[in-house]
């Protein structure tokens, strides 16, 4: 009862999310507008290609390779995932919603040929790759991508999207394609209702399956989910709901994780190659390992595990099994590896190697070897037979994902694995080439050549008795033994394949046009969102020094101290910066914005994001009236959908033309009216004049264009009116898109110039003179004006309003009527500069707005009540 309650809340927020149909466009950090590259199938040239790939991965290469359009088009976020394909392709899933696709040129030493390499590491890049090409990428999740594997010619993803997507593996890049749509995207799965953590394919059986959050586990056929997609099956189509039979007939098996724990969600999974055996780790520690032929299931017809195997005591973050479906190795977030012996269903070994959670995996079954990397950074090869652990390499940041690659020629231990490609929590990736050394330049190096078995002496240990265990000894033995110092066997990557670097943290300017961003290189930029790239790059002499840290006398976690004395310097100094650049103005919120993908993400929500306003002249136009406005979600909407409206305006003319050659002139809005909503006739007008008519009030008012466009291809996210997601760069729009496609309130607002209904643009306030002033009431005391009206021109209005009665302000502070008195003590009129407003007995001042007003000072939701008075 409990499951179905959670699935029918998943089913109504689904509902909510279709009704709401929220647009958001994805800000990308590069400049320029490479629409090839932007719009998924980055190419980059091999000489572009070498200056981003290369042998030292240092700070200063990093972080101007923000600057640098040759990895303009690479991920800007961390890999999650990494899938190796015979052929030198490199497969990454990355948080920034995209998987690339990179051709591994080799180069003298023939990639996988160890005979052929030079033994100079200064020459280990050049002679193991000559270069990384990005080939292509590939886009359709709108959010995570988890994992990522291949199977035959297919690639298959899973997202935080909820989804589980098929590719063409072999996809043809844009610009090659023979079909402009062929974006290489086979199918779209929407058979879960949360995230979708992990993904395993059997290469015999041509199966694979997916696992993720609410204990879901789902094995797929791939020829019949192929089938059901070629016809039409799961054509973006919400299949959450059993009456999709195209989408079920695809899946084979449904899985029970029979767990006690309502939480419980499943982070890694396996199956071996023939897909009889299928192994998950869960949140609550145990591992599952079910028979896929078997019978028995559960009253929901899911299958029963075969067996239970418990010892982890934290969540298990990866699994894998071996061919024969006999041992299973996990690693958890308590810190241990373990293998599993499934015919005697207990735990064989269990070693405590890492110094925190084990969170990446790969096994090398011809040699036996276990390649594991965590949360501390540090890369470990052990052995099955021989139990010997080796330090392969450390990351400065957390480990990800792992794929190693071994020897064609038999041997054993750690010597057996010739490279390991590494994933972190940045957006780079590393090549490590485990055949040659970096330690040739040491001092302590012998002559005879023998630095290799050194090096891995000192690099590997027994497992068991490991010098990062957890394991407690007693103080005598603690004092007679000796500590044995462990050296990596790798200390830099043989080659870098660098990343845009991640926006870490991110404020809206009050003026809500502006963002001030700063990435994991340092950097500070301010974006403009009207424009979606960025305006200002401040440089080291604007930012200024960090301020030195606090003394702190204590020395227990010093480490832990440094780093959140970093940590809270680089936050000061970017807090530093947005208060000197953050105007002091309010501005209704008409967006969000998030850093969820490593680059901004601007949401508008349908309604809210038309509750903005802005005066022409304070946009910097010139020559227009003082009254003009521009309704801020309006125009950005439109300026996003410009491609679409020209290609709908064009089709819409190539159609009346057509009918009006048939002689159906007069049927032309009725024919279009059929195919979409809005008309051609008021699909053609032009925006600015209509926001501009609205503004003043005017049948035909002087046209103003916009004066912002987008520069860098943004990428527009929303949801069909099915529920499935919808992804599209704008460059990419043709006007063939519907209502199916994008949201109804974005048609109407683009192509009619139409918006919502009940917008709160305006409010009303009163004006009435304050208590110990002398001023005369206004003949109008209450007034409706818009929220961004500032409080100089409502000096300006009562100023005009009290000459108009014959107001005269004497030079002493007093007033008359009627112009009587001193002439030498009086002047003609009131002007603004003589008088003051208040409210709530607080002095406003002329840059206010009374959105301003309202929010900081009124605090309330009834009409605002303004008092004015003399000056002094």
């Amino acid at each position: 009862l409990e499951r179905e309650r959670a699935l029918e809340k998943r089913k109504r927020e689904r509902e909510m999310r279709v009704r709401k149909r929220r647009l958001t466009f994805v800000l990308e950090p590069h400049g320029g507008n490479d629409k090839s590259s932007s719009a998924g199938a980055s190419a980059s040239s091999t000489s572009s290609a070498n200056e981003v790939v290369n042998g030292s991965s240092s700070s200063n290469t990093t972080s101007s390779s923000f600057q640098n359009h040759a990895i303009a088009n690479h991920h800007c976020g961390a890999i999650n995932a990494l899938a190796l394909k015979k052929g030198g392709t490199l497969f990454t899933a990355s948080r920034d919603a995209t998987i690339k696709r990179w051709q591994i040129a080799t180069g003298e030493g023939g990639g996988s040929n160890s005979n052929n390499k030079k033994s100079s590491s200064s020459s280990s890049s050049s002679s193991v790759f000559g270069a990384a090409k990005l080939d292509m990428s590939f886009e359709g999740h709108v959010d995570w991508v988890n994992d990522v594997t291949i199977l035959e010619n297919t690639l298959v993803s899973c997202s935080n999207d909820s989804t589980v997507r098929l590719w063409k593996a072999n996809a043809a890049p844009k610009g090659t394609r023979e079909k402009a749509e062929d974006d290489g995207l086979l199918s779209t799965l929407y058979d879960h209702s949360d995230y979708v953590m992990c993904v395993a394919a059997a290469q015999e059986a041509k199966t694979f399956v997916s696992a993720g959050l609410r204990s879901e586990i789902k094995l797929w056929d791939l020829e019949n989910t192929v089938k059901s997609s070629s016809s039409g099956g799961n054509k973006r189509s919400s299949t959450s709901s059993s009456s999709d039979s195209a989408n079920q007939s695809s899946v084979i098996s449904e899985f029970d994780c029979a767990s006690t724990s309502d939480c419980s969600s499943c982070y890694a999974c396996d199956i071996n190659p023939s897909g009889k055996v299928l192994a998950c780790g869960s949140t609550d520690g145990i591992v599952r390992i079910w028979d896929t032929r078997s019978k028995s299931k559960n009253e929901e017809g899911a299958l029963l595990p075969e067996m239970s195997l418990r010892g982890h005591t934290g969540n298990i973050r990866c699994v894998r099994v071996n061919s024969a479906g006999t041992m299973c190795i996990t690693g958890s977030s308590d810190k241990t590896l373990r293998i599993w012996d499934l015919g005697q269903q207990r735990c064989l070994h269990s070693f405590s190697i890492h110094k925190d959670s084990v969170w990446a995996l790969d096994f090398d079954e011809a040699h036996g070897q276990i390649i594991s990397g965590g949360r501390d950074g540090q890369v470990f090869c052990t052995s099955v037979s021989s139990k010997l652990s080796t330090l392969l390499f450390e990351e400065e940041l957390p480990v990800l994902s792992l794929a190693a690659r071994s020897k064609s020629s038999s041997g054993g231990g750690s010597e057996a694995i010739e490279s390991v490609w590494s994933a972190t929590n940045s957006s780079s990736i590393h090549y490590w080439d485990l055949t040659q050394s970096d330690w040739e330049s040491d001092d302590n190096q012998d002559d005879s050549g023998g630095h290799s078995h050194r090096e891995r002496r000192h690099s590997s240990f027994a497992a068991s008795t490991s010098p990062f265990s957890l394991i407690k000894i007693s103080s005598f033995k603690s004092k007679m033994a000796k500590t044995k110092q462990v050296v990596p066997l790798q200390r830099s990557p043989s080659l870098t394949i660098l990343g845009v670097p991640s926006i870490i943290r991110h404020e809206i300017l009050n003026n809500r046009q502006k963002i001030l961003t700063e990435d994991t290189s340092g950097n500070i930029c301010l974006w403009n969102v009207f424009t979606g790239s960025i305006e200002k790059r401040f440089t080291a002499e604007e930012i200024g020094p960090d301020e030195p840290p606090e003394e702190d006398g204590g020395r227990e976690d010093d480490q832990v101290d440094e780093a959140k004395a970093k940590k809270d310097a680089k936050e000061k100094r970017f807090m530093r910066i947005l208060e000197r650049i953050n105007p002091q103005v309010t501005v209704s919120s008409w967006f969000n914005a998030d850093k969820r993908l490593g680059k901004l993400s601007i949401h508008m929500e349908p309604k809210q994001c038309f509750s903005t306003e802005v005066y022409a002249v304070d946009l910097g136009i010139e020559d227009v009236s003082d009254e003009l406005k521009f309704n801020v979600g309006q125009q950005v909407t439109c300026s996003l959908f410009s491609k679409w409206e020209e290609g709908y305006n064009k089709s819409g003319k190539d159609c009346n033309d057509q009918q009006e050659s048939n002689g159906a002139k007069g049927e032309k809005e009725k024919s279009k009216g059929a195919s979409l909503s809005p008309s051609p006739s008021s699909a053609s007008k032009s925006k600015s004049a209509a926001t501009a008519a609205k503004a003043q009030g005017k049948a035909n008012p002087k046209s103003v264009e916009w004066p912002f466009s987008f520069e860098n291809n943004p990428c527009i996210i929303t949801t069909t009116y099915e529920g499935a997601w919808f992804r599209k760069r704008i460059h990419d729009f043709d006007g063939s898109e519907t209502m199916d496609d994008i949201p109804e309130w974005v048609i109407s607002c683009v192509a009619d110039s139409e918006l919502p209904q009940g917008l709160d643009l305006k409010f009303s306030f009163h004006l009435m003179p304050a208590d110990d002033s002398d001023l005369p009431s206004l003949q109008q005391g209450k007034l409706l004006a818009p929220r961004i009206l500032l409080i100089s021109k409502v000096l300006n209005y009562v100023a005009n309003k009290l000459s108009d009665q014959n107001v005269e302000i004497v030079q002493g502070g007093s007033t008359s009527s009627g112009g009587s008195g001193d002439q030498d003590k009086q002047q003609k009129g009131v002007v603004a500069d003589d008088l003051e407003l208040l409210c709530n007995n607080k002095l406003l001042t002329p840059e206010m707005s009374l959105a301003k007003v309202r929010q900081s000072i009124w605090k309330r939701s009834d009409d605002i009540t303004i008092h004015y008075r003399v000056k002094n």
